[in-house]
């Protein structure tokens, strides 16, 4: 399965985290198949399925994208991005000044955007996700910091 269309869902009531291997959406609900990990509903560690009511779930799909320890990046997680940019077309050394930002991931109008919450620069604020790639995504720029639900204290620095 491509990385870019792998969901993971977020259990309100059980504060719990399911990394489905396959994923249903009907009007008012959401059906999620996996392998025995989380939630024990059969025996004998057949696959699971569970159909849960919209409102009691939260789905985040995969961006795709990958951060340096080769952990997929989610909807919803925050990361950390640093890396040394310039906007010349033949820079000098003296031309490169390191950017440091941290940010959740959010859906945006054409792929998903990070929303600043923590930077060196001036602009803070929802930007896409690939004004960051320089035309290729370089994962070892980005680190997960960890996601919006599991780990709120994340966003105390907003």
């Amino acid at each position: 399965m491509n990385d870019r269309f792998k969901f993971r869902v977020w259990h309100i009531e059980s504060s719990t985290m399911i990394y489905p291997d396959r994923i249903d959406f009907w009007k008012n609900a959401v059906g999620v198949y996996w392998e025995d990990r989380v939630l024990k509903t059969t025996v004998d560690n057949k696959t699971q399925f569970i159909l849960f009511h919209a409102d009691d779930v939260i789905v985040m799909q995969s961006t795709g994208l990958k951060d340096s320890n080769g952990k997929l990046i989610y909807e919803w997680d925050v990361v950390n991005f640093n890396k040394f940019y310039t906007t010349f077309w033949h820079p000098t050394e003296s031309d490169y000044e390191e950017v440091n930002l941290s940010g959740v991931i959010c859906a945006g109008k054409f792929g998903f955007d990070i929303d600043i919450i923590k930077t060196n620069r001036k602009s803070k604020g929802k930007f896409p996700l690939s004004d960051f790639c320089d035309g290729e995504f370089d994962s070892e720029c980005w680190s997960i910091l960890g996601n919006i639900y599991e780990n709120k204290g994340l966003l105390d620095g907003k």
